[in-house]
């Protein structure tokens, strides 16, 4: 019998791209999103959004948008975290537990909205 190596670093399988809040009020962007943004082990800043409506958070790159006066958030590289706590206090964004938002379009505007997982 073999064994088969598990990279960590490869991190958990994804097939959608997606978002994490934690109870910390950090926002992840996962693997599958990171390859998208070509952002992999790489800072990147994104302006975030709330749409009170629908509860969706939309992401951006600052020059993928038409928006004045917004500073981005900065994702670090390895680790690929920003923190949002005040984003999640001003929207009021439930997150006593770990919260995921997966993808679900991008907008005309060229947001990329992510829905909440379990709505």
């Amino acid at each position: 019998m073999s064994f088969t190596v598990y990279n960590a670093k490869g991190g958990r399988p994804s097939h959608e791209m997606a978002i994490t809040i934690d109870r910390s009020g950090r926002i992840y962007l996962n693997r599958k999103l990171q390859e998208e943004l070509d952002c992999v082990d790489k800072p990147i800043k994104l302006l975030i959004a709330y749409e009170a409506d629908t509860g969706r958070i939309g992401l951006a790159r600052p020059e993928d948008v038409e928006v004045e006066d917004y500073s981005p958030l900065s994702f670090g590289g390895e680790r690929s975290y920003a923190s949002a706590r005040g984003f999640v206090t001003r929207f009021n964004i439930d997150n006593r537990e770990t919260v995921r938002y997966v993808f679900d379009e991008v907008t005309p505007e060229g947001w990329m909205a992510f829905r909440r997982e379990d709505e």
